[in-house]
């Protein structure tokens, strides 16, 4: 009895073994990437202070996050055809709590409110709180105002006070 007990051990141990080593106790969640990863065409705009909605063409939008990487691209006028438009290149990271932004580069035309063209160049770094609840991930935006809601094939960005953008996921 005890020669067969000795002849499984290795085997039992090595199972015991292999399964906590399967076990991912870390805190970062590399899986959340995915659940974001794909680009998102803003459908509409829903504007607080008026309360209106606008659609294309009077505003356009994509942002596409793909393996660490996010590009963002919107653009809407005035009903006086003054125009607002920025866009950026970043990388990105995520853990359970945190969402880490690197801005490489952006661009700001702002002739809605006559503020100068400004350029960004130089890399910067920020990390700001990231939610989950159920099957939404949420986080502000570390360089701009906007926090981003994802649940699903829906991408939410809102700025309290001004305006709600709807993106759906392309596919």
């Amino acid at each position: 009895m005890r020669r067969k007990f000795l002849a499984v051990l290795p085997a039992v141990l090595l199972i015991m073994a292999s399964n906590l080593l399967a076990q991912d106790t870390t805190k970062t969640v590399p899986n959340l990437i995915p659940v974001i990863d794909g680009t998102y065409r803003l459908v509409s705009r829903f504007q607080v202070t008026d309360s209106t909605t606008v659609f294309s063409p009077d505003i356009f939008g994509m942002i596409t996050y793909e393996k660490g990487y996010v590009n963002l691209i919107v653009a809407w006028h005035d009903p006086n055809g003054l125009v607002f438009s920025t866009s950026s290149i970043s990388k990105f990271t995520l853990t359970d709590s945190t969402y880490t932004e690197t801005l490489l580069y952006g661009y700001m035309h702002d002739e809605i409110h006559s503020q100068p063209i400004k350029y960004f160049f130089e890399p910067q770094t920020l990390t700001v709180p990231l939610k989950i609840a159920g099957t939404k991930i949420s986080f502000k935006l570390p360089f701009d105002p906007p926090t981003q809601e994802f649940d699903g094939d829906k991408l939410t960005s809102t700025v309290k006070g001004l305006f709600i953008d709807h993106f759906e996921r392309v596919k």
